[in-house]
């Protein structure tokens, strides 16, 4: 197959993908609005997306999310189905965008990476920062997350580098070890 048609229909792919964003916050507001998800034996719209519809709860999460945000501020979900943005970036201005400031924050979205809007979306609510915490994900293995200053995430990668280890896992796990085997 020519490189060109392979680049048509990953093109026709996205084009596909961003229209069932746009459909699947529809019909979530239709059942979120009337409540249907409840003759379906669920009691929240999240626990229907992630039990009758199979999307992932980080899914479900952003989806929902961007939905019921969409009530307050139409123009988040007009911003999706004209493909100005993501479900995904629209996910991350939601807790700070109103109807006075969608303008200034659907631009921000359209414009800057993850990581920018993130940065913004600090420096105008500080409280926006994400609590620690550790989630279960095996027996043998949880997921950290923390929030961290600039200079300590300097400080990780430069340990990284300087230990040459694979991952940051390793770094702070090797550090966290000596230092205690030092200290404790």
């Amino acid at each position: 197959m020519s490189q060109n048609i392979l680049h048509e229909r990953a093109l026709q792919c996205v084009a596909n993908y961003k229209r069932s964003e746009k459909d699947l916050i529809d019909i979530l507001s239709e059942i979120d609005k009337t409540k249907s998800y409840l003759s379906f034996g669920v009691s929240t719209l999240f626990r229907y997306c992630v039990e009758k519809l199979r999307l992932s709860e980080s899914e479900t999460y952003r989806f929902t999310q961007v939905t019921r945000k969409s009530y307050e501020v139409p123009e988040l979900k007009e911003a999706i189905a004209s493909g100005k943005l993501t479900v995904s970036k629209a996910s991350r201005i939601a807790p700070v965008i109103t109807p006075e400031t969608q303008d200034v924050w659907i631009q921000k979205a359209a414009t800057l990476t993850q990581k920018e809007i993130e940065k913004e979306i600090v420096r105008h609510n500080p409280q926006a920062i994400p609590r620690e915490r550790i989630r279960v994900l095996s027996e043998s293995h949880s997921e950290l997350r923390i929030v961290v200053s600039k200079e300590f995430e300097t400080l990780a990668k430069r340990a990284q580098e300087v230990l040459r280890t694979k991952n940051l896992e390793e770094t702070l796990f090797y550090c966290l070890k000596n230092t205690l085997k030092q200290k404790d």
